[in-house]
């Protein structure tokens, strides 16, 4: 019995120590996680990940900034004046263009103004040589009907003969 004893009491004692030594191994592993989750995680942002099965690649913070920097470069190009190509040069050329524009339709409407005035004016006078010409065509009516009762009265029977004053008026010999 007390070898029993004995040899109970080793492999007590040996299986006291591997449980002691699975405690200390389960404690450096939680710690292990610990310290991978707090502070080798941060790391491998910063160094990036290689992809393998199951797990996609991550980019370090190296290669993200150069992509960022890439990225923010080509906005500088078509956000900053650069002397031709970029937005801000197109807007300023049609800012310019519009200008211009606004300056012809002014000159424009000016013109136009003139040209209304003239017109204008150019009615009135044609509206003057109107009642002119029917003042005149009056007198000419007035005339002539006094020069046909004239005809009239020294007996001209030949009626063409005031449509043509070359001809001579016929005789009276009958």
């Amino acid at each position: 019995m007390l070898l029993a004893t004995v040899v109970s009491s080793t492999a007590l004692n040996w299986i006291l120590a591997i449980g002691g030594l699975l405690s200390v191994l389960a404690a450096l592993g939680a710690a292990a996680r610990h310290i991978n989750r707090t502070i080798l995680s941060p790391l491998k942002v910063l160094t990036g990940r290689v992809a393998s099965p199951g797990v996609p690649k991550v980019d370090s913070l190296v290669e993200i900034l150069a992509q960022h920097t890439v990225t923010l470069a080509k906005i500088e190009k078509e956000v900053l004046p650069n002397g031709g190509s970029s937005l801000a040069d197109s807007i300023k050329r049609n800012e310019e263009s519009t200008k211009r524009t606004e300056s012809d339709l002014q000159e424009t409407k000016v013109d136009i103004s003139h040209i209304n005035n003239r017109m204008e004016k150019m009615e009135q006078a044609l509206s003057d040589h109107i009642a002119k010409f029917s003042i005149m065509e009056a007198s000419f009516l007035k005339f002539f009907s006094e020069h046909l009762q004239v005809d009239t009265a020294t007996n001209f029977k030949n009626s063409n003969s005031l449509n043509d004053p070359l001809q001579e008026p016929p005789s009276d010999s009958n």
